[in-house]
């Protein structure tokens, strides 16, 4: 945290520090300043503003799961919005919407396209146990409804029941009305987790979340 409140008293101090330590045998590189910060003490794990060198209005985000491989459309936007509103500083606010996209999923109140989850698949043989794999089962759904396959291709899905083992997955095919219904307090649970991650600074964590109160 920069001592000085101006950006060239900051970017000064900054530039003295990266000397200082790449004298004395480190190599320290100043790289950037980000305004406001928000950091809950994980190690690598804060987002903020960059305003110098050039001031971005994106968010600069590290350590979040923002985009995983088995994340899904609602679960990043949600996560942006609630930093979005910490760094405003309408602590909250990024509560209160945590607890409403979340009782909104649980009641089935968002487009199911909100909730797909996209993976490629390759063949079968390619697995120690495919039938345990979500990408596996969707594969072979496509192919019973008369879609082409291709090993190594993306495939979409949702799913339906995360209780059973395996979890039951239907196809998402894209403009093709989806006909199951989503599992949503599976993914309820998903976003009360990602949420948390945030939210637990200010004394909500993931089941105050999903009960709604603490």
């Amino acid at each position: 945290q920069s001592p000085v409140e101006d950006m060239e008293g900051a970017v000064a101090f900054g530039s003295g520090l990266a000397d200082r330590f790449s004298k004395e045998g480190e190599t320290l590189e100043f790289e950037k300043i980000l305004h406001p910060l928000f950091t809950h003490g994980k190690k690598k794990r804060y987002v903020g503003k960059i305003v110098w060198p050039e001031p971005d209005d994106e968010l600069f985000v590290r350590g979040y799961e923002v985009r995983r491989t088995d994340s899904f459309d609602i679960q990043g936007d949600s996560l942006m919005r609630v930093f979005s509103l910490v760094l405003d500083g309408d602590t909250e606010g990024a509560v209160a919407y945590s607890r409403e996209i979340i009782s909104e999923i649980m009641d089935g109140k968002v487009d199911p396209a909100r909730l797909v989850i996209s993976k490629s698949s390759k063949s079968e043989d390619s697995y120690k146990n495919p039938d345990s794999m979500a990408n596996v089962q969707t594969a072979r759904k496509i192919k019973e409804m008369g879609y082409e396959f291709i090993p190594g291709m993306k495939v979409s899905w949702i799913v339906t029941d995360s209780r059973s083992t395996p979890q039951v997955v239907e196809p998402y095919i894209s403009g093709v009305p989806f006909e199951g219904t989503p599992d949503y307090t599976y993914y309820a649970e998903r976003i009360a987790q990602t949420l948390s991650r945030v939210t637990d600074v200010f004394g909500w964590d993931e089941k105050d979340l999903l009960m709604g109160s603490q």
